[in-house]
Parts: C-alpha cells; structure tokens; sequence
C-alpha cells in the first residue's frame, strides 16, 4: 500500500469519526485492531478486535448527543460586551456570558 492509499484511508478515518459512524470506523480497521482507553473511563481498559459487547465510546457518548430538534433550539445564553477604558486610555473589550431573556 502506498502512501496515497494510506492517506485516503486515514482521510476516511477521520471522516468516519467526524460523522461519528462507528460502523464506518470499524469497517476500516483491521479485525485484529486494539483500542487502549485510560482505566478511568466508563469503557476503560483494552479493547481487542472488533469487541462489540464491552462498553465502548461510542455506547456512552452517543446517547448523550442532542438531537436533532435540539440542535436546532434557540441557545439561552448570549455573550454581552463590555468596553472599558483602563488607565492608559487603551479600550479595552470585554466579555462576558448573560442568559436570554
């Protein structure tokens, strides 16, 4: 395999993940591959080939995500700014994070 090869298909990786399709993903690893997660994590430890019966990332943080109704939710926070003249004279602008009302 070429580097041309190698580049699309670390290209394809990474575009799986973004998309976050894990079917994808795993299509495009080797049976034989191995994930090393910290213990910490709820699916920590190694995982070897395509393990689909321990916990995994995708598991625990797809439920999470939001829908897609909430994505298109007005936001309730918005930032305000504030512009302040220090003693220098320099403006300078400040931020900071107000609810909507």
């Amino acid at each position: 395999m070429g580097a041309e090869e190698n580049v699309r298909i670390m290209r394809e990786v990474f575009s799986a993940i973004e998309r976050r399709d894990s079917q994808r993903f795993l299509d495009l690893c080797d049976p034989n591959v191995e994930f090393h997660w910290p213990p910490s994590l709820p699916y920590g430890g190694v995982t070897h080939g395509h393990d689909y019966e321990r916990p995994s990332w995708s598991k625990t943080w797809f439920p999470l995500q939001p829908t897609e109704a909430e994505k298109r939710m007005d936001p309730i926070f918005k930032v305000e700014r504030f512009p302040q003249t220090n003693r220098a004279g320099r403006t300078l602008n400040l931020a900071a994070l107000g609810r909507k009302e």
